[in-house]
């Protein structure tokens, strides 16, 4: 799951981390605005069936989103709402836990996020510098959000040498 509704691919926060970590980089996003996180766990479980070097970046977002009768909802529960994200978030650890993988969160609404599952978010809630023309993250938020990617990762890769020392 990804953003960068009416940015330039290169002004998204995807294609930057893959620019400061000199990586490959491709979008599987199955975007959309009204979603419910629960629909991207089939692309979550294809990205889990390659096990190769993948970096797996899942963004969690829209809590709130709920589908009924094929029709995304808005439906605030605050125990609804985090009973799902706890859900979603065990069914992703439980896919990748063989695959690298990061976290970035926000929601609109703040809800009372287990505080486990809280310190294993690599962005948690609201990292919005601006706004683009499509009222959406702009380019100094991706930006921004690339290189906290980017520190996250190149720190967890050099406390894992320092294990293999």
């Amino acid at each position: 799951i990804t953003f960068g509704l009416g940015l330039d691919i290169k002004d998204t926060y995807g294609y930057q981390l893959a620019t400061y970590l000199n990586m490959p980089w491709a979008n599987v996003a199955n975007g959309s605005y009204l979603h419910e996180n629960h629909q991207q766990l089939p692309n979550i479980n294809q990205i889990a069936a390659r096990r190769n070097q993948d970096i797996v970046i899942v963004q969690i977002n829209n809590l709130s989103r709920r589908v009924i009768d094929n029709q995304t909802q808005v439906f605030y529960d605050p125990t609804w709402c985090v009973e799902r994200f706890v859900d979603y978030f065990n069914c992703v650890e439980s896919a990748l836990k063989d695959t690298e993988h990061y976290y970035v969160y926000w929601d609109n609404q703040q809800f009372d996020i287990p505080a486990e599952i809280q310190q294993q978010l690599s962005i948690y809630n609201k990292f919005c510098l601006d706004y683009n023309d499509c009222n959406s993250f702009g380019t100094k938020s991706h930006r921004a959000i690339a290189k906290v990617l980017a520190k996250v990762i190149e720190s967890k890769k050099a406390q894992s040498a320092l294990h293999l020392d």
